[in-house]
């Protein structure tokens, strides 16, 4: 009939909300949660069904998070206490992670960062940040950003965009270093959300509610990179400092410096600089 959308015929075995949806390896989707009895159930997208029956969790939970690790188990965290668990794909099981998390948290983000460590951020009072050691198996609290995390948008450059009603900063997990932008009261809602763009890499910030519980109807466009110079104006022959930061670890950036005549551009100098380990040059 033409539309976009259609009535899938299958019904899943119980209702839910605030629920996770992960994409398996065999293309099935795992919806974990959402419901009183802590239960999860299958999609099989071929046939379009919900197919074979409940599968009980080891707590129930509602606005955990669900995040893959390798090939062969997901990773469930808060959402109801401080307690995690795994989902063995091989066997369709749930076990209980043997160690709790620093703290209870729910609808916070879980990511897994560039040197291949489980973050969790946000979902709390303070917005703090932990992490899961690959090597004994314990949550670590980093630090605390000290304000409320309503989105964290993990970027091309590593590094996490924190959007929350005290304001915008940016993580590294790398190091546990948390910048505050200096312009982040553009950003300063809750309930919004955040968007990465195909291409630059720009994040797209839209709608919440801002300090005063008033509906945000203007959005944002974020650019992680970012240059300065050292003054607005030069005489002919000054030197010129730029510097720039947000760039990608080892990025190759093309500098242009044009002098202006006028209305015309003459003398255009160009050149390349690489951007360290912090993507700054």
């Amino acid at each position: 009939n033409g539309s976009y959308f259609r009535r899938v015929v299958s019904m899943m075995k119980t209702a839910r909300a605030g629920h996770t949806a992960s994409v398996l390896g065999n293309g099935h989707v795992l919806l974990a949660g959402g419901d009183a009895e802590g239960t999860a159930e299958l999609f099989d997208p071929t046939p379009e069904l919900f197919v074979g029956g409940l599968l009980m969790m080891e707590q129930s939970r509602r606005g955990h998070t669900a995040t893959t690790l390798g090939q062969d188990s997901i990773f469930l965290t808060g959402g109801g206490g401080r307690t995690a668990e795994y989902y063995r794909i091989r066997d369709q099981r749930f076990g209980l992670w043997p160690h709790t998390l620093a703290g209870e948290r729910s609808g916070h983000t879980a990511f897994v960062s560039e040197e291949g460590r489980l973050v969790l951020l946000g979902g709390d009072e303070g917005g703090s940040v932990e992490e899961l050691s690959a090597t004994d198996g314990l949550f670590r609290r980093k630090l605390t950003l000290g304000q409320t995390v309503s989105t964290a948008t993990v970027l091309a450059n590593g590094q996490v965009l924190v959007v929350g009603g005290e304001g915008a900063g940016l993580y590294r997990p790398w190091d546990g270093g948390f910048e505050r932008l200096s312009e982040g009261s553009l950003l300063q809602r809750r309930g919004n959300t955040s968007t990465e763009l195909a291409g630059e890499g720009k994040v797209l910030v839209v709608g919440g509610l801002d300090q005063r519980e008033e509906l945000v109807v203007r959005g944002v466009l974020f650019n992680p990179a970012s240059f300065k110079t050292d003054r607005e104006e030069y005489q002919s022959g000054s030197l010129v400092k730029i510097e720039g930061k947000g760039y990608l670890n080892g990025e190759e950036v093309e500098l242009e410096v044009a002098r202006q005549d006028g209305k015309n551009y003459e003398g255009r100098n160009h050149w390349q600089t690489v951007a360290d380990v912090n993507g700054v040059f």
